[in-house]
């Protein structure tokens, strides 16, 4: 090696001086000529000049700390302008390589100018690398990974002053961690000026990387370019003060396989003047401080971007220049909606000029935007609203200044509840929320601690804490004690503030089921293997691997990372022992995935094998993938963990095919089966173990229960005397009975006069088996009509032929004063005898025999102030000593917290006199954070009366029920029973061992027959008939037997477009041989109209329904019928 690096090379009339290090002057370095395919092993100074490479051949860096001097020189490939496939081959690689130094080097006309794969501590200064592939007219998609620098596995880097133009990718980072990026210009683009995978805790600050875009003139979208692509798993990287103006977007976090990318920081970024999104993120995470987002369609668009912040950025004059892909409320300065985005904070933002709203918030109705703080904002001059919400829930509004606004400050749309407002003087920093949580594992029912003492407040403000647990509970104290009644991922908030700012904090708690880990923990793994089933087995590259991972744990010490690029994998687990199953009924873990290749896990899986031996197994097999991105349940499942649940007895989510005899007694192996396409991927095991099912404790009440042996409810009885007849409506099972004793007939009947009508569903029978007594021959359960007895439907009795001891007949449900059950005579002189007989509505929700003493998780009353046990209000009773009554002069309402989540769409209520029944009744859920009107009511009888009220309503997922009372005049309101129910038998229908198959006349093929059925009324998954060119379509729901109806609800749906309510429309029902109208009572609205429409009719059994539109505009892309859901009710 030279002593000396001193070169001084004359180019026309430039002096090039360039000086490696501070040695003799007196040796010169000798100068190299670049040539094709030439490998660079020791430090070498190019001879300035133009070279052409035109084989798309170039130069290899080929040893660890070399560095090259190419200072005037220029390498030119075989690329031409306009020509995108004339560019091949690579200006500069190496592989393998660390230390490396490349300063002054010009690259053109190749593929790739630069290409480093394996190496890390390099050094890229001063280069140029512009005119290398590009392609401005491809299409959709991300095209090659090819243009000025890609930079693979490369890690600990700087990258510096260098100036890439004109390329398809500027700077492309894959894999390539802890790098500092800066003074570049990586700029005019046609795909992505930085480009980011899998690249985490780079530092990336003061570069160019605008004019990211590929474009036609009138082009509504730049087809996913954008100045900067942010995804898969590209964490924890500072990004500050670029250029990022000009793109297809500016910046784009993109999780497009489904792996997020989080923990980032951008501040002072400027992404103004995007064709579309200025900043668009569906990843959760990040933070933004101080960026730009204006003049574009949207300045922020952050769907999908659970803990998020927003502090000091402006976003300006968007929809304006650009409004691509308006919504509903037009293109917003700061758009968070169509994802999810719980736990946010936006402050100290200034957003103003905006062509719609300033703000826009929403996501769905039942998955709302959540746990929002909103403060010292500017939000001015917008053109419609400073802040719009539709589907959101607790959000703190403080200090923000909202004026000029065209359309007023703040609209609040549908389903918007827990907006509180901070009128206090903001003082100079906002409260630090710290939320801690003890023990850090849960399972369900344990007692946990969350504590907000950590939190402070820098100006010394006293605090408010406000805890929400994600089922429905929440606190007001610094210290709570909480128990979570299920399994399963729970969503905890917390929001300090102190009159006039606020901060938040959350945890996301996994509740796990008690039982014994098996195979997931470091201590007790046994062993796991892994078998490649694939025809890819023994490929090159083609791997499948198990590895305990301490890095990611849930429950004990380490999960099971099971990874790989094989398709088709059998992960295999054998315990040390054979592992009993008997006392367990299913088996769970919790499982997270990361797949590079998007929609690589295909097909429904995994499926789980269940080993005795090799002739003796269970299988099951799924209904969805639960490795898909976009089947979880949840956002955060997408960094986080997921619960699956298979049970072993198999349902209509799991498949079970045995094969042989197994005895699950003894299982020898647990397999997981999963299939690939593409890869890496990554999948983890956590909390494996076989479990027993929650077991909902029985507290229906007894609705004939009458032990003071007067008054309603009384006996009905073919036999007996006065006294015997009342005997089985004491509560008691080894007491008095009524007997058949002495009777002659074939039959006999017992049952009971509740006095006002009842729903019932099922009756218990406690029948004695003392001397002279035995089982009746055969049991009928009637109900009174009105005018005669009529047996009730799809009797279904446990044990299936009358025994002595318990028996329990479950029916489908019938409104009626009265019940009875016929006996047949058992003969052989003897008798029948009853010591208990108890009707039940098991699927009243609200039901609490047990009142005061029942177990956690069961139904809970309360009540505004008055007289009377609260706990009467659910109790089975209407009689007048089981009341609840209002004090005078107060709002009256009850309320009854169910425990869980229900969806629930009717509330019956049981008042007492005329005098003391309600004026009004208004009906309210609680969303989480705040009790909200339900929609579409119908009251009957309207006003309510004395004796039986029952309200309906469009169905609501809620865990708590209030109703708002209206005294009558000068008066208190009496209530002696409220019954809460779901009462649309197409989502009940498993309980009521129903079938239910949807068909229709046509269906578009973007849409699907079941979207009717899935229990939501947004807008999709959903059902419609597009472009059938017929003049009417229909929708039906058919059954395995009949059931009786009495109203049918449906949602259209308006895409404002061709779709659209039908002109007009019937509904029918299947009459065992076709198609007939039902007697229509009443319609509402009269007309269809997008949203809620129903049709109430004369009771009718029939084993299918259906409705019948006429088609607004039935010619070829005209206007056809849209429905969301449908419902059909029980009398």
């Amino acid at each position: 090696m030279p002593a000396s690096r001193h070169v001084v090379v004359a180019v026309g009339a430039a002096l090039l001086l360039a000086t490696a290090n501070a040695l003799s002057a007196s040796a010169a370095t000798p100068l190299v000529e670049p040539e094709p395919g030439m490998v660079i092993t020791h430090d070498t100074t190019f001879k300035p000049g133009v070279y052409d490479f035109t084989s798309g051949k170039g130069i290899v860096i080929g040893a660890d700390d070399v560095r090259v001097n190419a200072t005037g020189v220029t390498l030119r490939g075989p690329g031409q302008k306009g020509k995108p496939d004339s560019f091949t081959g690579t200006g500069v690689a190496a592989t393998g390589v660390s230390g490396a130094t490349l300063t002054g080097l010009s690259v053109s006309g190749f593929e790739t100018a630069l290409h480093v794969s394996s190496g890390r501590d390099w050094t890229i200064r001063g280069n140029t690398f512009s005119g290398n592939y590009t392609d401005p007219d491809y299409g959709w998609g991300d095209g090659k990974l090819a243009g000025a620098v890609l930079l693979e596995h490369v890690s600990g880097s700087r990258i510096e002053d260098n100036t890439a133009h004109e390329n398809w990718n500027g700077l492309a980072l894959h894999y390539a961690d802890d790098n500092l990026v800066r003074r570049n210009d990586f700029s005019h683009c046609s795909n992505v000026c930085l480009k980011m995978w899998s690249a985490s805790r780079n530092r990336i600050e003061d570069n160019n990387f605008s004019w990211g875009i590929r474009i036609a003139p009138g082009e509504t979208h730049a087809r996913d370019s954008t100045s900067a692509l942010i995804e898969t798993g590209s964490n924890d990287n500072r990004v500050l003060r670029n250029d990022f103006t000009y793109g297809g977007d500016g910046v784009f976090l993109r999780p497009l396989n489904g792996v997020v990318s989080t923990g980032n920081y951008f501040e002072g970024n400027d992404a103004s003047w995007a064709h579309n999104n200025a900043w668009e993120s569906w990843s959760p995470g990040n933070t933004y401080v101080r960026n730009k987002g204006n003049h574009a369609s949207y300045g922020f668009w952050l769907g999908a971007s659970d803990d998020t912040v927003l502090i000091g950025n402006e976003a300006a004059f968007n929809g304006r220049d650009n409004k691509n892909a308006p919504e509903p409320f037009g293109n917003a300065g700061i758009a968070v909606v169509n994802g999810s985005s719980s736990n946010f904070v936006l402050d100290g933002n200034h957003v103003h000029d905006n062509t719609s709203a300033g703000v826009a918030i929403g996501y769905l109705p039942d998955y709302p935007a959540y746990h929002w703080v909103i403060q010292r904002n500017r939000i001015e001059n917008n053109t419609t609203y400073g802040i719009y919400m539709r589907d959101a829930r607790w959000l703190t509004l403080a200090n923000n200044t909202i004026s000029g606004n065209g359309a007023g400050a703040i609209k609040q749309d549908k389903h918007v509840s827990g907006v509180f407002t901070l009128d206090g003087a903001a003082s100079a920093n906002a409260p630090v929320a710290k939320a801690a949580m003890t023990p850090s594992i849960v399972h369900a029912g344990d007692a946990v601690t969350f504590d907000a003492s950590g939190s402070t407040d820098a100006d010394g403000g006293k605090l408010s804490y406000r805890w929400e647990f994600g089922d429905g509970d929440v606190a007001t104290d610094a210290t709570v004690t909480h128990r979570f009644l299920d399994p399963g991922f729970h969503r905890v908030g917390l929001t300090v503030d102190d009159g006039g700012l606020a901060g938040l904090d959350h945890r996301d708690v996994y509740v796990l089921a008690p039982g014994v880990e098996q195979g997931t923990d470091a201590a007790d793994r046994g062993d796991w293997s892994a078998r490649i089933t694939s025809d890819d087995a023994g490929d090159p590259g083609t791997t499948a691997t198990v590895t305990a991972d301490p890095t990611r744990a849930l429950l004990g010490r380490s999960s099971i990372k099971l990874s790989g690029t094989a398709h088709d994998v059998t992960w295999r687990y054998q315990p040390r022992r054979a592992v009993d199953t008997a006392a367990a009924d299913q088996l769970e873990f919790w499982m997270a995935s990361e797949q590079e290749t998007r929609d690589g896990f295909d097909g429904n899986q995994p499926t789980i094998r269940l080993v005795q031996d090799a002739g003796n197994y269970v299988d099951y097999t799924p209904a969805k993938n639960y490795l898909s991105p976009w089947s979880l349940d949840y956002s955060e499942a997408r960094g986080g963990w997921q619960r699956v649940v298979v049970p072993l007895a198999g349902d209509k989510a799991w498949t079970r095919k045995v094969t042989g005899n197994p005895d699950l007694k003894a299982l020898h192996a647990v397999e997981v089966r999963t299939s690939a396409v593409g890869g890496p991927y990554r999948v983890w095991l956590d909390a494996l173990a076989f479990t027993k099912a929650p077991v909902t404790p029985d507290v229906a009440p007894d609705l004939a229960l009458n032990p003071a042996a007067q008054g309603d409810p009384s006996p009905l009885a073919s036999t007996g005397d006065d006294t015997s007849r009342w005997a089985p409506l004491d509560g008691k099972t080894d007491g008095a009975v009524w007997s058949t004793a002495g009777s002659q007939n074939a039959t006999d009947f017992y049952g009971a006069d509740f006095g006002v009508a009842r729903t019932v569903d099922a009756l218990r029978l406690d029948l004695s088996s003392g001397d002279g007594y035995a089982a009746p021959a055969k049991t009928t359960v009637e109900y009174w009509t009105g005018d005669a007895w009529q047996p009730v439907d799809n009797a279904r009795p446990s044990p299936a032929s009358p025994a002595t001891g318990h028996n329990e007949i479950a029916f489908d449900p019938v409104t009626t004063q009265r019940l009875r059950v016929v006996l047949g005579s058992p003969g052989g002189g003897k008798a029948v005898g009853l010591a208990e007989f108890a009707p039940v509505s098991t699927g009243n929700l609200a039901g609490n025999a047990l009142g005061a003493s029942a177990p956690f998780g069961t139904p809970v009353a309360s009540g505004s102030a008055g007289s009377g046990d609260p706990w009467s209000l659910v109790d089975g009773s209407v009689r007048a000593d089981s009341a609840w009554r209002s004090a005078a002069g107060t709002s009256p309402w009850v309320a009854v917290d169910l425990m869980r989540a229900r969806p629930v769409n009717t509330v019956t209520l049981y008042a007492g006199s005329a005098d003391t029944a309600p004026a009004g009744v208004r009906v309210q859920a609680w969303t989480g954070s705040d009790w909200l009107d339900v929609s579409n009511t119908t009251v009957t009888p309207a006003p309510p009366a004395a004796g039986r009220t029952t309200v309906r309503f469009d169905t609501v997922k809620t865990r708590k029920l209030r109703l708002v009372l209206e005294a009558p005049a000068g008066g208190t309101v009496e209530v002696r029973e409220v019954e809460v129910r779901n009462a649309n038998l197409l989502s009940d229908a498993s309980a009521l061992g129903l079938t239910v198959t949807p068909t229709a006349s046509y269906t578009y093929p973007g849409d699907t027959v079941l979207g009717p059925l899935d229990g939501s009324y947004a807008a999709s998954p959903r059902w419609t008939s597009w472009n059938s060119k017929n003049v009417q379509d229909w929708y039906a729901v058919r059954f395995d037997r009949a059931v009786t109806a009495s109203r049918i609800t449906l949602h259209f749906y308006n895409d404002n477009g061709g779709v659209k309510p039908p002109k007009d429309y019937t509904i029918e029902y299947w009459n065992g041989s076709g198609w007939t109208p039902v007697q229509e009572t009443g319609r509402s609205p009269a007309q269809p109209a997008e949203g809620f429409n129903a049709v109430d009719f004369t009771p009718v059994r029939a084993a299918g329904f259906r409705l019948v539109g006429t088609n607004q505009n039935p010619v070829n892309y005209g206007v056809y019928i849209g429905l969301t859901e449908l419902e059909l009710w029980a009398p």
